[in-house]
């Protein structure tokens, strides 16, 4: 190896079968730059932090001016030898200080703003608690009101029930009472017209009839006396 030996991460990955991001990133933890590649002391550290088998470590470069033959590269047979332009290869490195997150940020020209998200779930849940609570209270106070009209419903309906009862009663005992308001105003206007009868003429008795004459179960005494009552009756 040369002081100017460098593999690039894909190398890297070829070889071994891990991932460049992987080596990438393990490389930087390492205190290794990767902007330019794998540095000898980069490779060697990552090779045994990876304990991966070792593999021969590449060729350095060749010259630039040294021709590459297509045979080096293609299988036999593959093309015609003729059909091939020369090539040339040159070892392209990154210059130095070059970031790559800097040229991401420039073309993304994005910044993310982060927050902990779990400050905001645990307020969700608490504004969830609230507002199911406040749906629990509303809910036990519907049903009180319902059980307080249920019981409120049952006591009319027992208090309805009675009064029906007690006006059915007293609704017999008015027809009663109207029956017997009725009996006793003939009764006075029978009496009253026995009364009255009193002051008329009475028929001449029999001959041979000793008895006295009798007009409502009182005796006659007279015509001037029946008169008089009469006439005192009509007065009042």
């Amino acid at each position: 190896m040369t002081e100017d030996f460098m593999i690039s991460l894909g190398e890297f990955e070829r070889r071994h079968g891990i991932n460049k991001g992987t080596v990438s990133k393990r490389a930087r933890e390492l205190g290794y730059d990767t902007s330019a590649g794998l540095s000898q002391d980069a490779y060697t550290a990552l090779k045994a932090d990876f304990k991966v088998s070792d593999q021969p470590d590449p060729e350095p470069p060749p010259d630039p001016k040294t021709p590459v033959s297509p045979t080096h590269v293609l299988p036999d047979h593959f093309f015609h030898a003729s059909a091939l332009t020369v090539s040339q290869r040159s070892d392209i490195r990154l210059p130095e200080g070059f970031d790559a997150g800097q040229v991401a940020q420039f073309f993304d020209g994005a910044i993310g703003h982060s927050k902990d998200t779990s400050q905001i779930l645990a307020i969700a849940d608490l504004a969830i608690a609230a507002a199911e609570q406040s749906m629990d209270d509303k809910i036990g106070q519907q049903r009180d009101e319902l059980r307080k009209a249920e019981r409120d419903g049952l006591l009319l309906n027992n208090k309805v029930l009675e009064a029906k009862s007690r006006l059915h009663a007293k609704a017999v005992e008015s027809r009663l009472l109207a029956e017997a308001q009725t009996q006793a105003s003939q009764t006075a206007e029978e009496q009253l017209q026995a009364l009255l009868a009193l002051g008329k003429p009475q028929p001449p008795a029999n001959a041979g009839d000793s008895s006295p004459s009798l007009a409502g179960g009182c005796p006659r005494r007279g015509g001037r006396q029946s008169g008089g009552l009469v006439r005192m009756l009509n007065t009042s």
